[in-house]
């Protein structure tokens, strides 16, 4: 909490996500594949990582027709080089080629290896900075992207229709406690649906607290209320009357917007 109380400009708060142990290893890998894109790779550092990044950041919040556009001065797209005092276009490009986050060598056949370290360090981050408190929610969200990939989804009801699948555990201030990404349906046939092995997976480090978990209705099923309570939380939700489970005599019932059972 001390660090989150120093911050005093945005790029404060994202230097405490976005940490030199974040950083450090993105570019041991990319340093490490680097060489076997381009024989005359040369080697980058965390200063010049987070400049790319910045540049990467700034493409975001400044949209233009190419990426060359960023280093032109041509009048037509406001007459100044955008990323040229940061980067040469050059450096860019070879970055960008190279950018890394996995170990090729080390492939553990999971359809998420080739972002999977980075992203477990980014949960780490996000969990060391804040612990919720009592009540917490669960639920799917989409990060867009129309590339291709094997678990790219679609989902017309999301704002954004086509993209990759997260489910977030999150403090009732909305702060990410914890994340997992779909990559599809799994190879190995386990225990409970898949909805109970999310909600279990995310909530493992906060089970055992008196915590209160909310959720909509395909998440909400007996199975997972019954696992939770055995680990002292509790769980409130949106339930399908047809969900497997239910007591007739609390499915049967006929409420009113804002009504609600407890069982």
């Amino acid at each position: 909490m001390d660090m989150v109380m120093d911050c005093k400009e945005p790029v404060d708060y994202y230097n405490l996500f976005m940490n030199n142990e974040l950083i450090d290893f993105i570019v041991e890998e990319t340093n490490r594949y680097g060489p076997t894109k381009d024989s005359n790779y040369l080697p980058t550092n965390n200063m010049e990582m987070r400049k790319f990044m910045a540049i990467i950041l700034q493409m975001g919040y400044v949209v233009l027709p190419k990426l060359d556009d960023y280093w032109s001065s041509d009048p037509a797209i406001g007459g100044k080089a955008i990323c040229g005092g940061v980067m040469t276009r050059k450096r860019f490009y070879s970055l960008m080629r190279s950018l890394h986050f996995a170990d090729n060598d080390n492939n553990n056949g999971s359809k998420l290896y080739k972002i999977e370290k980075f992203v477990n360090l980014f949960i780490a981050r996000c969990q060391h900075l804040l612990v919720p408190g009592r009540d917490i929610c669960i639920d799917e969200s989409m990060i867009p992207f129309r590339g291709r990939l094997r678990f790219r989804m679609y989902i017309p009801s999301k704002r954004h229709k086509y993209g990759i699948k997260i489910f977030k555990l999150c403090s009732n201030n909305g702060y990410t406690y914890n994340l997992s990404i779909y990559a599809g349906k799994e190879d190995q046939p386990r225990y409970g649906s898949v909805a109970e092995r999310v909600v279990l997976k995310l909530m493992e480090n906060l089970l055992g607290h008196g915590r209160i978990l909310y959720t909509d209705n395909w998440y909400t099923s007996m199975n997972l209320a019954k696992s939770l309570l055995e680990n002292k939380t509790n769980l409130v939700g949106t339930a399908r009357k047809n969900r497997i489970g239910f007591p007739k005599h609390v499915t049967s019932l006929k409420l009113k917007k804002g009504d609600y059972v407890a069982e």
